[in-house]
């Protein structure tokens, strides 16, 4: 189970999102900075089918420790989802390969990054969305 500890900054309902995800794969860039939350139905994972793409609003944006970020996806696919500090460089990797149909989250936890600005790039079928997010210390 993903852990939501208070220190974290999770809105109520992001930190209830994140305790019903399932066992958190870590992929970091550098150092730990992202946590990948994806599953069953039960798990943060809509049974409704998406219409299209969709690189949904994080929460809480700004934030401090982490934030969740959510995604849908209309057809099973290879997705990327990375972050990247305003000079382009890739800062986490949080979402690489196979995705199955439906609304997902992940969890993106900042580490040892500095405030600032980063940018959320979605990458799937063709289709590329960015957002940005904002880290505060």
């Amino acid at each position: 189970r993903a852990l939501a500890p208070p220190e974290l900054g999770l809105s109520a309902e992001a930190a209830r999102a994140a305790e019903r995800s399932p066992v958190p794969v870590l992929r970091p860039v550098g150092d730990e900075t992202a946590v990948q939350t994806s599953g069953a139905a039960e798990a943060g994972v809509s049974a409704e089918v998406p219409s299209s793409f969709a690189l949904r609003e994080t929460a809480p944006n700004p934030f401090r420790t982490a934030t969740v970020i959510g995604y849908d996806v209309p057809e099973a696919t290879v997705l990327r989802i990375g972050v990247y500090d305003m000079l382009g460089r890739q800062v986490a990797q949080l979402v690489d390969g196979e995705v199955e149909v439906g609304s997902h989250t992940v969890r993106f936890v900042g580490g040892d990054l500095p405030s600032g600005t980063y940018v959320v790039r979605l990458e799937a079928g063709g289709i590329v969305q960015t957002q940005r997010v904002t880290l505060l210390r």
